[in-house]
């Protein structure tokens, strides 16, 4: 009873949508709409092996004019949905938002004017996945939310103690932690889609739970250089947060290792600020530490990631021994 009602009222709307029309139509005749809803996580917008087949995805028929639902339907387990007697006319097809809850999005919108003739069979295949949104955009979200974000790593992957993997675009850079395990190797100046939660780790926004493609190797921007006073302030108001930066002919004025990593205090003149040489960087920065080399009274050219110590400070990351350039 369900099927005819929906049947009467999409030949009635046919009707008028399509009134006037020089072809003449049995009211018998019909095509087939069908298609897949799928979560997109890597951002593809195709259906590839890291995605997953959406169920309980609402599928909507509307009139052309879009205002009214005619036929409406589920994906079942796999994804798929299949209305079987669409009569012939023109018809919005739409995945309904509301049925997706709110963590996902449609990408794109997915809303297509379709155009069914008599024994046609139309494919409608949508993808879902997380909103969008560009680092500087994590950084003003509330945590909680999960975000889809494209970026550039900054270093390989688990090259700190930590885990943590930075990343740039070219609204900022960003902290990601607890990276999920994969098969990806990922390498410094590499193009990435990263899914996570945006959370807050040490005062400073960071995605957690994270999972990442890579798409291809590219170019790591241009660093900023800074003094080392900028440096341990993480830029006005922490905006070089996750950043990898530029110090010039610093000097090292003091050592000390502190929770098995050797750290330098280090001055341009403008103010000193904490270089940290993580163990998991370099073989070369282990102990024993080559003779003569990180002591007072050297100087470097240092670059480094900035990682803020929740106090209000920020220290400076080699991502290697390649990142001191001794003066």
């Amino acid at each position: 009873m369900r099927h005819a009602l929906l049947t009467a009222a999409l030949l009635a709307l046919a009707a008028c949508d399509n009134a006037g029309a020089t072809r003449t139509v049995g009211v018998t005749a019909t095509g087939v709409v069908r298609g897949e809803v799928f979560f997109d996580a890597n951002g593809s917008g195709v259906r590839d092996a890291a995605d997953a087949a959406m169920p309980r995805a609402v599928i909507r028929v509307l009139s052309r004019a879009g205002a009214d639902t005619v036929l409406r339907d589920s994906t079942g387990t796999d994804g798929t949905f299949r209305f079987a007697a669409v009569p012939v006319g023109t018809w919005v097809v739409e995945v309904d938002s509301a049925s997706l809850g709110d963590t996902v999005v449609v990408a794109g919108g997915r809303r297509d004017t379709i155009v069914v003739l008599p024994n046609d069979s139309l494919d409608f295949p949508a993808a879902v996945t997380y909103p969008g949104r560009s680092v500087a955009q994590v950084r003003a979200q509330a945590p909680g939310v999960r975000v889809l974000v494209r970026a550039i790593a900054l270093h390989a992957r688990a090259a700190f103690g930590d885990t943590a993997l930075h990343v740039v675009d070219a609204s900022g850079a960003l902290r990601l932690v607890h990276v999920r395990p994969s098969a990806a190797t990922v390498a410094a100046g590499d193009s990435l889609v990263v899914s996570g939660r945006v959370a807050t780790l040490a005062g400073q926004r960071v995605l957690d739970d994270v999972a990442l493609f890579v798409v291809g190797p590219t170019l790591i921007p241009t660093l900023p250089a800074v003094t080392t006073a900028v440096a341990s302030t993480g830029g006005v108001a922490g905006s070089l947060d996750a950043a990898l930066v530029r110090t010039t002919n610093v000097l090292v004025t003091d050592t000390a290792t502190v929770n098995g990593d050797f750290q330098m205090t280090v001055t341009d003149g403008s103010g000193p600020v904490t270089v940290v040489l993580d163990r998991n960087a370099d073989t070369g920065f282990r102990a024993p530490l080559p003779t003569g080399v990180y002591v007072p009274g050297n100087r470097f050219d240092a670059l480094g990631v900035l990682v803020p110590t929740g106090a209000g400070a920020w220290r400076l990351k080699p991502r290697s021994s390649l990142d001191l350039t001794r003066r």
